[in-house]
């Protein structure tokens, strides 16, 4: 999996999303324009990501125990 431009990404399906502030898992959903909604663990709260999201990859599965 390679980081995509974020103009490529779903909308309402859960993915990675890299910003300035780090990475999100985080969905996009087109309300008035398109808003991007993360679960911040800095504040615990879920939040809009408004400091433009530049590339977005699927999330990965979980590693498979042996």
């Amino acid at each position: 999996m390679t980081w995509q431009p974020i103009e490529t990404a779903p909308i309402n399906t859960s993915v990675l999303i890299l910003t300035k502030n780090g990475i999100f898992q985080a969905h996009a959903r087109e309300y008035s324009g398109l808003w991007w909604f993360a679960n911040d663990p800095r504040d615990g709260g879920v939040l809009s990501v408004d400091d433009d999201p530049t590339h977005w990859m699927p999330i990965p599965n979980p590693p498979k125990g042996e």
